[in-house]
């Protein structure tokens, strides 16, 4: 995939939610009522099993009064046991919706398509071998050429590698672009962004499995995406590395090994990355993460012309950041250095 334009823009559809919030009541019996004021009630339809976080009952949606923001439900469906609903607020999870077999077309819920733009950056490092001589062969300017050219390419992958993490796009209301810059995976976040003790999150700003495990949950619930892959500074590496197994790592340098996280879930690959502040864990679905160039204009050498015995030219490209999804990644931060 390539990027089209300078500009680079992307749409992505987020699925619709399957669970909502229960509003804080005082029903005259918890255990008995049937009326559940909600958060959305336009995210239910009748027919919906539903059940509240942590409860075994499980409830059938009989009617939906948006305007009064309360479903009616009728309880114990399927001869689960009742139990007390949670009057001071919980989550409610909705399991599914029976239609009916040979019904009328349910009509359309929509699920909701973001728009995302990104800029495309420019990467250049000039190459010059000094010095050469006249009767230097072209197997000799050849590998000399060669050499400073895969060193270049190694600078500028890093710095690709360092803007694609934590680069930031330009003001747009600061006027013209002086330069095109792409925003990075951290800068772009901005919904589940999660500090020790803030707003239910565990406390403490040593790093726990409790921490990435919240995290992770939390991901799940709001974007219905899987973590993959976790990435830290060597500091907090050396932090999961104590959490785990040794038989779950290889190597003895924790820049040169990746780890296996055991979540309450999946597995989930534990990866350094020099360019992730030390107080900050980084969870991504890397599957919706990608770095295109713009159409033609991957990393190429261009030679220039030649100055007397100096052989000059550049390397050039590029590239921006592709990443769906916001609501399916997140970071950690705030967390101990020392």
């Amino acid at each position: 995939m390539s990027a089209i334009k300078t500009t680079h823009v992307w749409s992505h559809t987020i699925l619709l939610p399957n669970q909502d919030e229960i509003i804080p009541f005082n029903p005259a019996d918890p255990f008995e009522t049937t009326i559940i004021p909600v958060r959305h009630p336009d995210r239910f339809r009748i027919a919906d099993q539903i059940q509240v976080m942590d409860s075994r009952e499980v409830m059938l949606v009989i009617c939906v009064y948006t305007n009064k923001r309360t479903i009616q439900v009728l309880r114990g469906y399927g001869g689960t046991s009742l139990e007390v609903l949670p009057t001071e607020g919980g989550t409610i999870r909705i399991l599914g919706n029976a239609a009916i077999e040979g019904g009328n077309y349910p009509g359309p819920r929509f699920s909701k398509e973001e728009t995302n733009q990104n800029y495309t950056q420019v990467f250049a490092e000039s190459v010059e071998v000094f010095g050469l001589p006249s009767s230097a062969t072209n197997d000799e300017v050849d590998n000399e050429l060669s050499y400073h050219q895969q060193c270049k390419i190694r600078q500028i992958l890093r710095e690709l590698e360092g803007c694609v993490i934590n680069g930031e796009s330009p003001d747009p209301d600061a006027g013209g672009l002086i330069r095109r810059t792409m925003r990075g995976i951290i800068p772009t976040i901005k919904t589940n962004r999660f500090l020790p003790g803030v707003d239910g999150f565990p406390e403490g700003n040593e790093l726990t499995k409790e921490h990435i495990n919240t995290a992770i949950r939390l991901i799940l619930e709001s974007s219905h995406r899987r973590v993959d892959t976790i990435v830290v500074n060597v500091f907090q590496k050396k932090k999961i590395n104590s959490m785990l197994f040794p038989h779950q790592c290889s190597g003895n340098d924790p820049d040169n090994y990746i780890c296996v996280w055991r979540t309450e879930s999946d597995p989930v690959r534990v990866m350094v990355n020099r360019w992730i502040p030390s107080d900050t864990v980084l969870l991504i679905d890397s599957t919706l993460i990608s770095v295109p160039p713009l159409s033609g204009r991957f990393f190429q050498y261009k030679q220039l012309e030649r100055d007397g015995n100096n052989i000059k030219g550049e390397i050039v490209g590029e590239y921006t950041l592709d990443m769906r999804n916001e609501n399916a990644h997140g970071i950690i931060t705030g967390l101990a250095t020392k």
